[in-house]
């Protein structure tokens, strides 16, 4: 999915890239769990779109975070990916990028609430990509 949403029309017009493990805050930063790289690489290569060829799939996967279910961490699984929105490729917005952390959805009804994204106290509605993008 992320690979989905960082090559989307939506993601490219509005600047939105994954919020590298340098720029994550400590404890994502320090999560011992990352992304896979082969799984990356298998995704990104089943988008059809040529954007895709200018993703990291390396940079993705360590940017992600997952635990698996029932797994060594005794948690239920989670996975997290940051995102943020490159101010210099938006125009000459004022706007401030501020990380905006997916969670997991546990149907489809929770997958499109849409989900508000406050930046510097102006408020923007997000949709989040659906399943046409």
């Amino acid at each position: 999915m992320v690979f989905k949403a960082l090559s989307s029309e939506v993601a490219r017009e509005q600047g939105w890239q994954i919020l590298k493990r340098s720029d994550q805050v400590e404890g994502m930063r320090k999560w011992h769990k990352r992304g896979s790289v082969e799984a990356a690489k298998r995704v990104a290569a089943d988008i059809p779109d040529s954007t895709t060829s200018v993703l990291d799939c390396e940079e993705i996967a360590e940017a992600c975070i997952r635990c698996d279910k029932r797994g060594e961490d005794g948690t239920m699984g989670f996975f997290v990916a940051g995102f943020v929105r490159d101010e210099s490729s938006i125009g000459a917005s004022s706007v401030t990028s501020k990380p905006v952390t997916s969670k997991p959805a546990t149907s489809k009804k929770a997958a499109k609430k849409k989900t508000k994204v406050v930046e510097s106290n102006k408020e923007e509605e997000w949709n989040g990509f659906g399943d046409d993008d």
